[in-house]
């Protein structure tokens, strides 16, 4: 007798009904699919003037869909088969709750990269529950009328799908058939095979691509997948450039094993030739802007300049016109800029109360005899910033919190959040703490300005949104130009308003009587993504620049440096011209910062884009992304590159520096207790 279920039919029979109904929701499923990519493309073209590049977009985005319908429909058919043969009911009601919340997660990943203009991936594990909130809150992602309209549009859905189940027919082989490419895909996942399309810019080929399929994968690697290293002791090993004398490779380490980063500190001063020498060491203030992005900052800058005090400072500056950040997002500007750490996992900030003693140039300026003070508009607490001063001794952590009841925050965004108080605030109530601060001694001053962070909502929002069509008006552009500059308004809005604060910041220093003894730095902590990105270095270059009454003169520098270069640079000079005292070991990422005018880079160093994904390393004129080469041009374009032995080179050449972090990640130190205890204010 053959074998039977429940309703008596044989078994062939149950698996043939099955496999039937199963294609038929998977179809419906795919349905789902496809008008999900039609919305995404429409809002995108209506939110972000998607022109010129519609059918190719379409079209690999159709095919990425496709590709992942098939492997999803491979993973779902292991759950729905087995609960046939039980109960086809129940069977169907997973299936549709599974599809359902599949439904909603690409809903909202594919409005988080409408706001974002980048797919979100397995970065959000790295942010606590309380730093989500408050960016999903700020950003004003979850908008009740788009809760209501999902709402609507499911109701409407659902009832489309039902009448359509019931009529599609598809026969025993056709549905085998596709039963076969399911499980097929889900084996290979063809996706993965596709090539991203050349388009004008990354945010386009980022479209392109099926938003739950990235984070699902994303997410994969984050939890199931280990580094992929290289054997740089195996016989097939390509080594390294013979010229990199200058980067993280050539370093003279002296105990790796236990201390993988600690090298001799040879880091040469390349500063003291320009400033004059005062009779007592220099206040030093460091400002790091919000989204302060190159693309739309001085000279050549893509989208136009929207800096324009900025731009006048950086003539009388030190100023760096190809600099890179290190992370794409703010919480590596800290460690990178104010202490060259290396990242570890999620970055050194996600560590929290587990993050190592270190050597950085707050301890040791405060070992010279300065103070040390960190300000900022929002809450310290957000990626654990807060810590990391408390870590390095700082004298103050003036937050939010801090700030007195007259001062007024940035507007509320429609979810009732602010990101704190805007940098007019924040530079007022700066001035007037070092008003009242000890001038026994130099201090060192860390400003984290906030204004120029998603969703824009800025004081004087209507002034600013005025200011910025008037800036396109001084900067000629045509109509199609300013078409696609009014889709970031209030993003370049907000970089006006970023931008006027620091001249308010300035005139105020120049009536003050330290003014002609201090050093100010000011960078970007990276590139605003919001605004669409034209390559893969893009998110990372900034301006850098260094100001002083205390220069002899002014220069610009078209060489590369990053974030990692400055405290080795700063303490050299120091060192040099106020006899300070310095570590002779340190774990410096950095090697210092390149004051060659011409355009080149000696460095060689690895990038976080955001906290889960370091898939980033320059090297020379090139970058690897995953395992892609890119060539950097003069004007830090990073064009695509198939020398397969350069990409081997940088490969291996990471993958070291992975072994290096992956040693610091399972507990090996960064300095040993005694420097870190001679350094360290007690």
């Amino acid at each position: 007798m053959a074998l039977t279920n429940v309703s008596n039919k044989p078994l062939y029979k149950i698996l043939q009904n099955g496999v039937k109904s199963y294609v038929n929701l998977s179809i419906c499923l795919y349905l789902v699919i496809l008008l999900l990519r039609i919305f995404e493309i429409v809002q995108n073209s209506f939110s972000h003037a998607v022109t010129g590049s519609i059918l190719k977009i379409s079209a690999f985005g159709f095919l990425n869909d496709l590709l992942f319908w098939c492997k999803v429909s491979g993973w779902l058919l292991v759950f729905y088969l087995p609960l046939y043969f039980i109960n086809y009911r129940l069977a169907r009601f997973v299936f549709v709750v599974l599809a359902f919340l599949f439904f909603v997660m690409n809903t909202v990943l594919i409005q988080y990269f409408n706001a974002a203009l980048v797919p979100l991936g397995a970065d959000v594990y790295g942010y606590t529950i309380n730093d989500i909130k408050l960016t999903v809150g700020t950003g004003g992602i979850i908008k009740k009328e788009l809760v209501i309209g999902f709402v609507a549009f499911v109701l409407v859905l659902a009832g489309s799908l039902v009448l359509i189940f019931r009529i599609i027919l598809i026969n025993s082989i056709t549905a085998l058939t596709l039963v076969v490419v399911f499980i097929l895909a889900m084996v290979i996942d063809p996706a993965r095979l596709v090539q991203r399309p050349a388009l004008s810019s990354e945010y386009l080929s980022d479209l392109t691509i099926n938003k739950a399929n990235f984070f699902i994968n994303e997410s994969y690697n984050h939890f199931f997948t280990t580094p992929n290293e290289v054997d740089i002791y195996a016989d097939n090993y390509l080594g390294l450039y013979e010229n990199t004398n200058d980067s993280l490779y050539a370093l003279h380490y002296v105990d790796e094993n236990n201390y993988p980063f600690m090298h001799t500190d040879s880091t040469p001063d390349v500063l003291s030739a320009f400033f004059n020498t005062s009779a007592r060491p220099p206040n030093i203030v460091v400002i790091m802007v919000e989204g302060l992005g190159r693309s739309y900052s001085n000279d050549a800058a893509e989208f136009g300049s929207f800096t324009p005090f900025l731009d006048s400072l950086s003539k009388h500056s030190l100023y760096w016109d190809n600099f890179l950040s290190e992370g794409g997002r703010t919480f590596a500007v800290l460690p990178a800029l104010l202490a060259s750490l290396p990242f570890g996992e999620k970055g050194i900030l996600a560590m929290g109360e587990n993050m190592p003693p270190h050597i950085s140039l707050m301890n040791v300026l405060q070992h010279n005899g300065y103070s040390a003070s960190f300000y900022y508009g929002g809450d310290a607490s957000f990626d654990n910033m807060n810590i990391f001063f408390k870590r390095n001794h700082a004298d103050a952590i003036n937050d939010q919190k801090t700030f007195p009841q007259d001062f007024v925050k940035m507007p509320l965004s429609q979810n009732g959040y602010t990101w704190g108080f805007g940098d007019k605030e924040l530079y007022r109530r700066y001035f007037q703490l070092i008003q009242a601060a000890d001038s026994s001694k130099p201090y060192f001053s860390a400003l984290l300005t906030v204004s120029s962070h998603f969703p824009f909502l800025i004081n004087e929002q209507q002034t600013y949104l005025q200011k910025f069509k008037d800036r396109m008006e001084y900067l000629n552009m045509d109509e199609t130009a300013k078409a696609g500059r009014m889709n970031d308004a209030s993003a370049f809005a907000s970089i006006l308003y970023t931008d006027d604060a620091l001249k308010i910041f300035f005139d105020s220093y120049k009536k003050r009587n330290d003014f002609k003894n201090t050093l100010f730095i000011i960078t970007g902590d990276h590139r605003i993504p919001e605004i669409a990105m034209s390559n893969k270095l893009d998110r990372f270059h900034v301006p850098f620049m260094i100001y002083s009454p205390l220069l002899k003169r002014s220069a610009k520098f078209s060489s590369i440096s990053t974030h990692f270069d400055v405290t080795p640079s700063l303490l050299s000079f120091l060192k040099s011209s106020y006899n300070f005292g310095t570590p002779s070991l340190v774990a410096w990422m950095g090697t210092g910062l390149d004051t060659t005018r011409a355009f080149q880079n000696k460095h060689a160093y690895a990038f976080k884009q955001s906290k889960s994904e370091e898939i980033d390393f320059v090297m020379g004129s090139y970058q690897l992304h995953n395992s892609s080469l890119y060539s950097i041009s003069q004007n830090m374009d990073a064009l695509p590159d198939n020398d397969a032995a350069k990409a081997a080179v940088l490969l291996a050449a990471f993958n070291q520096y992975k072994q290096k972090n992956n040693r610091f990640i399972n507990g090996a130190k960064l300095i040993p207790d005694s420097i870190y205890t001679r350094y360290t204010k007690p």
